[in-house]
């Protein structure tokens, strides 16, 4: 199975396991986890996602999952992530407005955007805001 497009940004030979209360597969032959927090308020979107990342036996990922901006930021503050991936669709936040605050919150973390919407110009937008890359959910979840 093919890695989702941002998993080649971030990690090299890994393996998946997500927190309880969420998803979880535990491959304990290999090492080097990841710590993504996953911001998504689309519950079956969050559930793919997991699915496409807990399907690769090439990466070891611990997801934190918010379904909110704030949330998002309360958890950048509790703790480190290596990767953010973030909905630009959520309930309190517009847009590419989130990108700057989740920044703001964790500037050296790589940050993702995953949106519904396929748009060249907010693509160049979030790049501009610092985010590491900008892919539609149609392509991440093209990987089920």
């Amino acid at each position: 199975m093919a890695l989702p497009a941002f998993a080649h940004l971030y990690f090299r030979e890994v393996r998946v396991g997500i927190p309880s209360g969420s998803w979880h597969l535990d491959r304990k032959k290999m090492t080097n986890q990841m710590k993504l927090l996953l911001v998504e308020d689309n519950e079956v979107d969050a559930q793919m996602v997991a699915m496409v990342l807990t399907r690769s036996p090439e990466l070891d990922v611990c997801v934190d999952h918010v379904t909110t901006l704030r949330d998002a930021i309360a958890q950048v503050y509790d703790t480190r992530y290596d990767a953010v991936l973030l909905d630009l669709g959520l309930p309190d936040s517009s847009g590419l407005e989130a990108v700057p605050r989740i920044k703001q919150a964790t500037p050296t973390t790589p940050l993702v955007i995953s949106t519904g919407h396929d748009d060249g110009d907010a693509a160049l937008a979030a790049i501009r805001y610092g985010a590491q890359e900008y892919l539609s959910k149609e392509h991440v979840l093209g990987h089920l």
